[in-house]
């Protein structure tokens, strides 16, 4: 899976020069990227939370 990062204006241009042509699909095309992003997020947060545990875990035996 890739995620492409793009700046706020490049993102504009891209959405009205799409929006002129044919808004329904500018529409769509940002909803599937909102949407694959938030998964990102999740898949990131979800793969972090067992590192959290156990370094709190660590930390809570070299402080004993």
């Amino acid at each position: 899976m890739s995620v492409i990062v793009m700046s706020a204006s490049a993102r504009l241009r891209l959405l009205s020069r799409t929006e002129a042509s044919q808004p329904h699909l500018a529409i769509a095309d940002e909803v599937a990227a909102c949407r694959e992003a938030l998964t990102v997020r999740r898949s990131i947060a979800t793969a972090a939370l067992p590192l959290t545990s156990s370094a709190q875990a660590s930390l809570l035996v070299l402080l004993s």
